[in-house]
């Protein structure tokens, strides 16, 4: 089997995998578990399928998600014509750049709120919320940035060898 194929499928099943949690997170609070813990493993659960969207993302490539996005369209508006992707405008950057950093912020809140204060079962049901608010806004932020930022990304796993100094 080729390394290809194995990226291939290595991150179409952890492209599904990260489906899981957005749709499983709600019955979490549901669980016979102590609050604290409840909330551990959400705030767990939920990361772990944001981290395995992000990997997949980097196996399949984005013409693999390119292509998906495009099936997608195609599903919710099937009489619109492909069109040639707009250039992505500063109005545009800078809602993606914020809503990019602004999806880490749930996580740090609710391990504060754990680390400092008990979490009340209502409370959980909130913790659960912003941190699926989180995978939204960090999924948007993508969508928003377009090429030139998956380029970028692209280019941060790319090892380039030293250039020797003159």
């Amino acid at each position: 089997m080729d390394t290809g194929k194995i990226k291939r499928v290595a991150g179409i099943i952890l492209l599904c995998y990260s489906c899981i949690p957005m749709v499983t997170a709600a019955a979490i609070p549901l669980l016979p578990l102590p609050v604290a813990w409840r909330a551990s493993f959400a705030g767990l659960y939920i990361l772990s399928g944001e981290l395995f969207f992000v990997i997949s993302v980097m196996l399949l490539g984005k013409p693999f998600v390119q292509g998906i996005k495009d099936k997608l369209k195609r599903w919710f508006f099937p009489k619109r014509t492909p069109r040639s992707p707009k250039p992505v405008g500063k109005l545009r950057h800078y809602t993606g750049v914020v809503l990019f950093f602004a999806s880490f912020a749930p996580y740090f809140a609710s391990e504060a709120r754990l680390l400092f204060g008990e979490v009340p079962d209502a409370g959980l049901r909130w913790v659960v919320a912003g941190l699926l608010a989180g995978d939204v806004m960090f999924v948007l932020s993508l969508l928003l940035l377009g090429s030139p930022f998956w380029r970028g990304l692209r280019n941060l796993f790319v090892w380039t060898p030293p250039t020797p100094q003159e």
